[in-house]
């Protein structure tokens, strides 16, 4: 079987931890965990269930996640975050998969929202490039949604993982205020222009997107919300944008 490490980032992850780590312990030869920080019981869980913990000041998302690789001692990896279950079936396809004729493989996310399978919006299937050779591709190096750069040939995988990325409103407006900033900073260093029009006309499209192309109305209430949730996203990069260059010009 093919030696994997797998790279889970933490801080105050104890919430699914123990889950995250026991789907990946079957897998894999080695669990790295680098830790922002943690004040709850991340790391004695993340001890308990044998994995190698690591302390590194919080450095960005993808350049927390390269730093994470460089300790590695597999050239395979399976990056996976703390709030992440490997479910049966990829955890199957996994053992099964050819390692000798791709680079890297994708593997779909079945994304929550409370205990809600949010399965339109377009968040279903969520193809992410998790499995893959360390020294043929790495995390793209930017402030936010941060992915790995394809290299080679890449398969694909059955079976998910299971992400639990929002209990309620209140993490997810608390995520929320954390990526609009990084958004709009990275808008600004594009020097993307703010307009009213992009003020308004972004969280209109945002809101169509989501509720009527990738069908939210067949999620129901969670659909709607979660559509409204997305246009308010917008929003809220736009208006920090137009902070950001009110704020140079000032």
């Amino acid at each position: 079987m093919t030696k994997i490490s797998a790279l889970v980032i933490t801080k105050n992850a104890e919430k699914y931890l123990a889950k995250c780590l026991g789907s990946l312990k079957p897998l894999v030869r080695e669990i790295i965990v680098v830790d922002s920080g943690s004040s709850d019981q991340t790391l004695s869980i993340a001890r308990k269930i044998g994995a190698r913990v690591i302390k590194q000041k919080w450095l960005g998302y993808a350049k927390q996640k390269n730093f994470a690789l460089l300790k590695a001692q597999n050239d395979w990896v399976l990056s996976i975050d703390a709030d992440e279950i490997v479910d049966s079936e990829l955890a199957s396809a996994i053992t099964k998969a050819n390692f000798v004729k791709y680079s890297g493989f994708y593997l779909k996310r079945k994304n929550f929202f409370g205990n809600h399978w949010v399965k339109y919006c377009g968040w279903y299937p969520d193809w992410q490039l998790r499995l893959f050779q360390k020294s043929k591709m790495m995390f793209e190096e930017k402030e936010v949604h941060e992915m790995v750069k394809p290299r080679g040939k890449i398969g694909y995988l059955s079976g998910n993982i299971l992400h639990y990325s929002y209990q309620n409103n209140e993490e997810y407006f608390k995520k929320l205020d954390v990526y609009t900033t990084l958004d709009a900073k990275l808008l600004y260093s594009k020097k993307r222009p703010w307009s009213l029009l992009y003020q308004i006309g972004k969280p209109i499209k945002e809101f169509c997107l989501f509720y009527f192309i990738n069908k939210g109305f067949l999620d129901g209430w969670v659909g709607l919300k979660l559509s409204s949730f997305s246009a308010y996203y917008r929003y809220e990069v736009a208006r920090k944008l137009r902070g950001i260059y009110h704020a140079h010009r000032s």
